[in-house]
């Protein structure tokens, strides 16, 4: 009697434990899917927080260079070298800033990413007006602006228009910093938008 009840025991226990192994087949099987369209995540984690938690970007964009290896999604990963380009920028450390906002542009081009490119020139416009290298900051600005009103991509074309008055204003070039506030505040949808471009004509 005491051995087969013994018996009974070890059985159920081995069949608990043959459960369990299968229950985690199965859910590492259902993570290995998800992990396929995590790029998304990644991409919008870096980009959310670029600028409120530079460091902490950085860090999940160095986690998503991994990932890209092994599942490429090029858009996704143009977007999320300009994101840690952005943050470089606002951690103050412009070189690396510009560094990775033109392997951005390198990473467009050769995969045709035009969004991508468009902000990869943006941000290397900020790096230029940040550094007062105003001629060329507003060339990035212009290659920018061509390819938002191509795509149609009226937010981002306002963006540009302002960070070119802004540029304009800060070279002392105040006539043609208040055309393209003007042109900003003509696309500026909410606002917030408004309120910006009305405190660059104020300035």
């Amino acid at each position: 009697m005491g051995r087969s009840f013994t018996f009974i025991i070890l059985f159920f226990l081995c069949q608990i434990l043959a459960f369990g192994l299968m229950a985690h087949e199965g859910e590492s099987s259902t993570l290995s899917t998800i992990t396929r369209t995590d790029g998304i995540w990644f991409a919008t984690e870096v980009e959310r927080l670029a600028r409120q938690s530079p460091n902490e970007s950085i860090t999940v964009a160095q986690q998503a260079a991994a990932f890209f290896k092994q599942h490429p999604q090029p858009r996704l990963e143009g977007r999320v070298l300009n994101a840690t380009s952005y943050a470089y920028y606002f951690l103050g450390k412009y070189d690396l800033s510009m560094e990775h906002a033109k392997k951005a542009e390198y990473f467009a081009k050769k995969h045709n990413v035009d969004d991508v490119l468009a902000r990869a020139y943006m941000l290397q416009g900020n790096v230029l007006q940040t550094i007062s290298d105003y001629q060329n900051s507003i060339s990035k600005y212009q290659q920018a602006v061509l390819i938002y009103s191509q795509l149609g991509n009226d937010e981002f074309l306002g963006y540009c228009y302002n960070n070119m008055a802004n540029t304009y204003e800060r070279a002392g070039n105040y006539s043609i910093a208040l055309e393209y506030y003007e042109k900003y505040k003509d696309l500026a949808t909410d606002d917030s938008g408004h309120a910006s471009a009305d405190l660059g004509i104020g300035d």
